[in-house]
């Protein structure tokens, strides 16, 4: 994806990644969408889905930020950089699991850092489970950190525990 050409000049690869033109790129939702695809190719049900799986992967990585990371999909605002998020660079290289190359790299040097800098349990979570998936050791949560968001906070929380326990089930 050329940087240059701006969000309005990128519709036509929105719309052959299947998302709606006009509307944002998200990061989270794609990462999302990867990992349930790729649970429906375990049932062969789709010839089409390895390729739909590509694809969203590799707009992950076109959507990577300068630092490495990832935010919510846009690389550049008004001329700036834009940084990347610890939650969504988490959600990323968990969707990215099994692909290499200096990106992921990239990404994961990122997310290490995004860690050891953390001071959400959900975003501690996020990116327990997507280093996690390539094998990157993760400390175990750290109990001072303080949750906001209820049952989902705490539920995420007990998902990478799992994951580190080796039943990350976002994989299986």
């Amino acid at each position: 994806m050329d940087a240059g050409r701006g969000f309005f000049g990128r519709l036509h690869e929105l719309r052959r990644l299947g998302l709606v033109p006009g509307t944002a790129a998200w990061v989270a939702p794609t990462a999302v969408s990867v990992l349930a695809l790729e649970k429906m190719e375990k049932s062969g049900s789709h010839a089409d889905l390895p390729k739909r799986i590509q694809e969203g992967r590799s707009f992950l990585l076109a959507r990577r930020c300068r630092d490495g990371g990832w935010n919510h999909g846009s690389t550049r605002a008004l001329g700036y950089d834009s940084e990347s998020y610890p939650e969504t660079t988490g959600i990323a290289l968990l969707a990215l699991h099994g692909t290499a190359g200096p990106e992921v790299t990239k990404g994961l040097e990122r997310g290490e850092q995004h860690l050891a800098a953390c001071q959400s349990s959900e975003a501690a979570s996020w990116l327990r489970l997507g280093l996690g998936a390539h094998g990157r050791p993760t400390p175990v949560a750290d109990s001072a950190l303080t949750m906001h968001g209820g049952v989902m906070e705490i539920a995420l929380a007990a998902l990478a525990g799992a994951a580190q326990a080796g039943r990350n089930p976002f994989l299986v």
